[in-house]
């Protein structure tokens, strides 16, 4: 502390870190209501939209008159005004069919609003239910100018998950208040001898076969049987078909017409993506880790054409394994052969054990890949600054990221990982040679096997978990500043910095007319604009002079001192007083002398910038940054911590900033 503060104070004129302080935050339950804002209503807001239209419509020819309405302006209930026996057995003969929707009273009328609005509200639900998995289309539609206004194409997963949830416990609901209906008239035999109860008994038994499986058991259940029961939705989308007859236009009757198209055009795309969009590789090389495999592919000019091969994923099957199943995975292009596409199986299911299991040695036998599809990092393009996160594998879309925009975007890379074999062989092969800043954060037990040494200090392998809401405004400072360019610390900028270095210190050497302290300055100066920082040089040399007032160290202090005078670079002797600050600035500058005649610079240079520290005039800074900026930022994320998403949806929260996450739940 005390070094670090000294020479700031001598050479910079100030303290690091001083400035104004982030203001006062907003109150727990407000930011908590702001988030579930930003992460349940915002995205979806559109569906949500429609849905409320959709209630409406049906809500006000429930309680309207007729032609249009169900409401008898007699009695002001629903009833059938021409038979007294249908009205008792609770059917209303409407257009040639009988319709289950009698209601007496002002309790009957409002079970029969509330469950017809959550019949229509379902409407905008089904239909995003089905489009977000029809694959072909997306791919598509993400090719023309449509996907501009298709938001829901970016998100279809989100979307997907979002409709299913809510169709989960919305036919619950509108079944209830329809039994609770029927059950006030003594009416529910209608559950099982009219087409409307008995359709809706279909539906609501497979409902919770569909869909809970996929949102709470996706852990305790294998993955055949949560498929298997997923494709009762065809079930589910016969029966609803039948819930109620076309005839009953204007007033309800598009369930058929609607669903019936869903499922028409999705079995249509499913066929099409089978037969036209799936192809064989013949020589697959499959190449096993300890964590995983590696599989590297040549797939045909049709793949590697599509906009989704770089970013996007693909579904595998491998034959030999299991000729009935289909993963997703990211694919990335091998830094060596952009002509070959890859994806990584990590360790960790069922399906993925039985593949590296039968890895005893690599093989080059053949699998079916089906794709490309575009994912959300297909989004990166929108943005000129862009910050990956990844955890764990989910680093695979990241480097089809790097890949694809490493010379038109800045790119900005955030890894927490855990397994050493993982981070050894991605760093091995090249994969994150870019200029951006490559922050890796190492949480595995295991030691590295070796060491990880890279040229560029802008590739950072940090042993503990990442802090986001730190590093994540302060990339974003350092680089709208220009304090903390990651281009800055590559090898060839360190090259250069080494050179100009070198050059300005053998230059001051031969000024005789300045002094040790003045050399110093200058050079601390050139150190500082280019972004470096020689703290460590600072720290030696400090603590050399203080162990020598203090009786020890005096062989270090001898050596420093001795090397003011016999320095190569120069015959001239320094004669500043011998207080402080100028044995502090001849020694440092014998220091760098020596070290220029030695050729190691690299021991003197470290980056001035540390992404990973807090600071919050970085974190003031960005809050205050202009909107028309933040819109040039974007954040990814792909991997399966629910912690890492929920500390992003935050960080996108509190500074504004757009959020895509890539969770591999294809």
């Amino acid at each position: 502390m005390m070094p670090r503060l000294f020479s700031s104070i001598l050479f910079f004129g100030g303290r690091e870190g001083s400035g104004p302080l982030r203001p006062e935050g907003e109150k727990s339950c407000q930011r908590r209501a702001r988030l579930w804002y930003w992460r349940a209503i915002w995205p979806f807001w559109k569906v949500t939209v429609a849905q409320v239209l959709c209630v409406i419509y049906i809500v006000v020819l429930t309680i309207s008159t007729p032609p249009a309405g169900m409401r008898d302006p007699n009695t002001n209930d629903i009833v059938d005004p021409h038979n007294v026996t249908n009205t008792n057995d609770g059917l209303i003969y409407v257009n040639g069919s009988y319709r289950p929707v009698v209601a007496v009273g002002n309790w009957q009328k409002a079970c029969l609003v509330i469950s017809r609005a959550s019949a229509f509200s379902m409407y905008p639900i089904l239909v995003v239910v089905f489009i977000t998995k029809m694959k072909a289309t997306q791919c598509f539609l993400s090719r023309t100018p449509l996907s501009m206004y298709l938001g829901i194409l970016n998100q279809a997963h989100e979307h997907h998950a979002h409709a299913g949830a809510y169709l989960a416990f919305d036919v619950w609901v509108h079944t209830a208040f329809h039994l609770l209906r029927w059950a006030s008239q003594g009416n529910m035999s209608l559950l099982w001898t009219s087409a409307a109860g008995l359709s809706g008994l279909i539906t609501v038994v497979v409902t919770p076969l569909i869909a809970f499986p996929m949102m709470y058991y996706r852990d305790s259940l294998s993955y055949e049987v949560r498929k298997g029961l997923h494709f009762l939705f065809y079930l589910f989308a016969y029966g609803l078909c039948f819930h109620v007859p076309m005839n009953a236009i204007p007033n309800g009757g598009y369930i058929a017409p609607i669903l019936g198209s869903c499922i028409v055009l999705y079995t249509l795309d499913a066929c099409y993506v089978y037969l036209f969009m799936c192809e064989k590789i013949e020589t697959t090389a499959f190449h096993a880790l300890s964590s995983g495999v590696r599989i590297s592919m040549r797939v045909s000019e049709r793949f590697r054409r599509s906009p989704a091969a770089r970013g996007g994923f693909a579904y595998i099957n491998i034959p030999w394994i299991n000729n009935k199943q289909w993963h997703p995975f990211s694919l990335f292009e091998d830094p060596h052969d952009p002509s070959m596409l890859q994806v990584f199986l990590l360790n960790s299911g069922d399906w993925t054990n039985a593949v590296h299991k039968a890895l005893l040695r690599d093989t080059t036998r053949p699998c079916w890949i089906k794709g490309p599809f575009p994912s959300p990092y297909l989004q990166v393009s929108s943005y000129d600054n862009q910050i990956l996160v990844a955890s764990g594998i989910g680093i695979t879309p990241a480097l089809a990221t790097i890949s694809a925009f490493k010379s038109s975007r800045r790119i900005n890379l955030i890894w927490a990982v855990r397994d050493p074999e993982m981070l050894e062989f991605f760093l091995e092969q090249m994969y994150l040679e870019h200029d951006g800043w490559n922050l890796i954060f190492y949480t595995g037990k295991k030691s590295l096997t070796s060491p990880i040494k890279s040229a560029n200090t802008n590739v950072q392998v940090i042993y503990e978990r990442p802090n986001l809401s730190s590093i994540i405004p302060n990339i974003i400072y350092g680089i709208e500043t220009n304090i903390g360019l990651p281009e800055k610390y590559t090898k060839r900028s360190k090259d250069e910095m080494k050179k100009l270095f070198t050059e300005r210190t053998l230059e001051l050497d031969a000024d005789e007319s300045l002094t040790s302290t003045e050399k110093y300055a200058k050079v601390c100066q050139l150190v500082m604009d280019l972004g470096f920082s020689m703290d460590e040089l600072i720290d030696e040399i400090y603590q050399a002079i203080w162990d020598g007032f203090s009786g020890n160290g005096q062989s270090v202090t001898a050596e420093l001192q001795a090397n003011m005078t016999t320095s190569p670079l120069s015959s001239r002797a320094d004669t500043e007083p011998e207080h402080a600050q100028g044995m502090f600035s001849q020694m440092c500058w014998a220091r760098m002398r020596k070290v220029v005649n030695e050729g190691d610079s690299n021991s003197l240079l470290k980056p001035s910038f540390h992404p990973g520290r807090k600071n919050e005039v970085q974190e003031y800074f960005v809050k205050k940054l202009d909107a028309n900026i933040k819109k040039t930022w974007g954040i990814f994320y792909c991997g399966g911590s629910k912690g890492v998403i929920s500390d992003l949806r935050v960080i996108s929260m509190d500074y504004n900033v757009d959020l895509h996450i890539d969770s591999f739940a294809w």
